[in-house]
């Protein structure tokens, strides 16, 4: 039909088709720029939403910082004016002879003005130590209209019952009672933490008899020091039902009141939950009770073992813990688990395990060894070796052996230990005698580095050889202390009569650790800043600090007087020593002249072998920028001045240290 067209016809819907054809292309091409376009925009208003939220809630956050900081800031004030009142008060009535009793009375009359005055306050209280106040306890025994207990101290409760004060004397039993509390302290640390400690201290919540009522609350208390010693403590009682009101009342202004808003204190205790005043005084980490922080523990889980490679990344078996220390138990305690269960099957024995490591571990390691009946091998150091390596490591192992410890940061000098070199000596140890020897990674500091800066370099679970590895969230995983990680290879790597399964949210959780009650804040931090910077914020603080750390290090080998036996370019921590004979001043000097500028710069000694060795460790954290180190070196070249331009020795107390313990 096509071809009895005419000429004209064919090229008109020839022409058409073409058209058509154009139009549909230009059409889908809208229509995909349209389509993309839509993306940008819901993207771009998604970030645009998330940022507000994320701003809002910072705002209310700080808000709600700055009302519970003036209300701690109105009662320190509080507690702190009438602790002066009271010095004062027991001063005069020894300069003008005040009869004992007269004195006790009107120390009574001032403690019940402060709380009267203070109507937002549970009580306030004033204590003595015996005979702290005038050495006359003997006749104030049991005399209640003069607020003595039985001992003759001077004890003074102010509370309210019902809307009505009530003065009552604290007996011998308030004062030394040592049962638990809440957050797992003292019952009677409101009264010995300022004695014992010597400053003001803010106690985490806890739960208290006040007029055969238990009441959650906190409490602020400092020690009266009178010519240097501790004679009492005065402390003011804050009931959380003024912190529970608070959060319930920001909560309205939230979202329609779907958002909730926490007080936690420092070891994770909740102080005020909004909307829900029966979580008050829980421990945050309970995973039946707060699911939610589990999950967040799970994730972070989950993070760190990809960010280390591992083969089970999003199932990966792992933990936070209190601080590497705890990591560092459970990861040895499942390797010798694991190496007893393969000699019983051998028909081996199982009583004399050992674990190989360099001299340098830090002491944890040598807690773990004598807690659980493991013998320390300890490879030693020589001049210019400051950390194991394959080949000393090599030399220690047998089949008794329940694994080999490197390090990936040693503490005395921030330098690696080569890991992978370690897991290939350790493969022909195993072609050639049978021996199959794991490795645990001591990541404490630079599990939190290498990743970021050093993505190259072979120390994780790119190592097959490597079946665990820890570190700690408080070092350079930029979170306050104490939590830390440990994560395994696979599910294999951790013995099951070492885990203990949890079950909440519908499904298994399987948990292994020490401590089953423990602090959620730390977990919660940590969540928060791996969503927060992600792992390019990560890489940037990171990679400051090893600059910051290599701008020093090559500033103080310029000096003169100092050697660089490491300069920061894997952990940022770097050592140093006084090169040749000085005779008139030491690296200890040094340290002490710094810390009168007000930096904590340690000196110390080698372990065996270079215990001849004394230097000085610079740590470069989060924070310690190019202008903090302008000023460290300033400070460093003064000091270094005077010591280089002494006439004669630096004249030392025998008595006295010349540096600070690290």
């Amino acid at each position: 039909m096509f071809d009895t067209l005419s000429i004209r016809l064919k090229i008109v819907l020839l022409s058409g088709l073409c058209l058509l054809g154009v139009i549909a292309l230009v059409v889908g091409i809208n229509i995909y720029n349209t389509n993309q376009n839509d993306r940008l925009v819901s993207d771009s208003s998604s970030r645009m939403l998330t940022a507000s939220v994320e701003q809002l809630l910072q705002s209310k956050a700080a808000e709600q910082a700055g009302h519970l900081q003036q209300t701690f800031g109105e009662n320190l004030l509080v507690v702190t004016a009438l602790a002066d009142q009271i010095k004062d008060l027991r001063q005069l009535g020894i300069q003008r002879s005040l009869e004992a009793g007269a004195l006790r009375e009107e120390l009574n009359r001032s403690v019940k003005t402060a709380f009267e005055r203070n109507t937002k306050v549970l009580g306030i209280w004033l204590s003595f130590e015996p005979n702290g106040l005038d050495g006359k306890d003997s006749e104030f025994i049991d005399d209640k209209a003069r607020v003595s207990n039985e001992k003759g101290r001077f004890s003074s409760y102010w509370s309210r019952a019902g809307g009505e004060s009530l003065n009552t004397v604290m007996v011998e039993d308030d004062l030394t009672k040592t049962t638990l509390n809440l957050s797992g302290t003292p019952y009677n640390i409101w009264y010995t933490c300022p004695r014992d400690t010597r400053s003001t201290c803010l106690l985490d919540p806890y739960e208290d008899t006040v007029a055969d009522k238990p009441v959650l609350m906190t409490t602020i208390s400092l020690p009266l020091i009178v010519d240097g010693k501790v004679i009492g403590v005065v402390g003011v009682d804050i009931a959380l039902t003024a912190l529970q009101a608070t959060t319930d009342a920001a909560q309205k202004d939230l979202f329609n009141g779907a958002a909730h808003l926490e007080i936690l204190s420092s070891t994770g205790l909740i102080a005020a939950y909004s909307g829900e005043p029966a979580k008050v005084g829980k421990n945050l980490i309970d995973k039946d009770e707060y699911p939610q922080t589990a999950a967040m523990e799970a994730r972070c889980v989950s993070i760190i073992a990809n960010l280390w490679n591992s083969p089970d990344g999003d199932t990966a078996v792992g933990t936070s813990t209190i601080g590497s220390s705890e990591a560092v138990m459970l990861a040895g305690l499942a390797l010798k688990r694991l190496w007893q269960r393969k000699q019983k099957d051998a028909g081996k024995p199982i009583d004399k395990p050992n674990l190989v490591m360099g001299v340098n571990v830090q002491v944890v390691w040598e807690k773990f060894c004598r807690y659980w009946d493991v013998e320390p091998r300890y490879a030693p150091l020589a001049e210019g070796r400051l950390h194991l390596t394959a080949e000393e490591a090599v030399k220690l192992v047998d089949e008794n052996t329940i694994g080999v410890v490197a390090i990936l940061g040693s503490t005395f000098d921030g330098s690696y230990e080569p890991v992978k070199d370690i897991a290939d000596a350790l493969d022909k140890v195993q072609e050639e005698k049978g021996w199959d020897i794991p490795v645990h990674v001591d990541g404490a500091s630079g599990g939190f580095v290498a990743p970021f800066i050093d993505p190259d370099l072979e120390w994780d679970f790119r190592v097959p050889r490597v079946h665990s590895i820890n570190s700690s969230g408080h070092k350079y995983g930029l979170v306050y202390p104490g939590v830390g990680w440990v994560v395994w290879r696979t599910h294999d790597c951790v013995p099951d009569d070492l885990v203990f399964h949890v079950n909440y949210l519908g499904g298994d959780m399987p948990t292994f650790t020490l401590n089953f009650s423990r602090p959620g804040s730390q977990v919660v931090l940590q969540y928060y800043n791996f969503v927060r910077l992600g792992f390019e914020g990560y890489r940037q603080i990171q990679q400051a600090c090893r600059d910051t750390a290599l701008y020093l290090s090559g500033a103080i080998a310029k000096m003169g007087p100092y050697e660089l036996l490491s300069d920061g370019s894997e952990l940022p921590v770097f050592f140093f020593v006084l090169k040749g004979d000085r005779t008139n001043y030491s690296v200890f000097d040094v340290s002490a002249k710094m810390r009168e500028r007000g930096w904590q710069l340690p000196a110390y000694t080698l372990p065996d072998n270079l215990t001849d060795v004394a230097g000085l460790r610079v740590v470069v954290r989060n924070g310690f920028g190019r202008d903090m180190a302008d000023l460290f070196l300033a400070d460093l070249k003064n000091a270094t001045d005077f010591f280089e331009n002494l006439d004669g020795p630096m004249p030392h107390d025998p008595d006295h240290g010349t540096s600070f313990a690290h």
